[in-house]
Parts: C-alpha cells; sequence; structure tokens
C-alpha cells in the first residue's frame, strides 16, 4: 500500500496494475507524490488497454511531463 510511504521516497516506481481508465488514473495519482525520480509503467498504447494510454497522457499533461515511450508497451518519466 502507497500510505506504508513517505512522499518522494521512492526512486522509481512502475504502474502495471490495474488496466482500467480509472484504476490506472488512481495509481498515478496515488503513487506520483511518492516517487523521487523515474515514474514508469506499462500497457502504454496497448491495443487491449486504450483507457491505460488516456489516463497517462492527461496525467503527465497535467504535470507539463514528457512521456517517454520504449518497446513492449513500456512507458516513463523523470520527476526533477
Amino acid at each position: 500500500s502507497a500510505k506504508l510511504f513517505e512522499n518522494n521516497s521512492i526512486d522509481m516506481v512502475y504502474i502495471d496494475a490495474d488496466h482500467s481508465y480509472a484504476g490506472v488514473k488512481r495509481d498515478l495519482e496515488t503513487w506520483w507524490p511518492k516517487t523521487k525520480k523515474i515514474f514508469s509503467g506499462h500497457d502504454y498504447q496497448h491495443p487491449l488497454f486504450s483507457g491505460c494510454t488516456y489516463a497517462i497522457d492527461e496525467f503527465l499533461q497535467s504535470k507539463n511531463h514528457d512521456l517517454n515511450k520504449e518497446p513492449y508497451y513500456n512507458w516513463w518519466t523523470q520527476k526533477e
């Protein structure tokens, strides 16, 4: 549970759990403050999980962060 971690206490987070729009949005909002450096995950532009892509795009745009895409539907951004 994210409640076990203080804000800015984790170097890297990789999100790959609930694949619904609402679930991904919740995970992004929950883990963002906990992360210091690399915020990442899976299923970006995956044809079966379009909700993931929409949630990730909206979230990173709201934070004014660039999205980096990697093979096999991986994505990441670097926090300051």
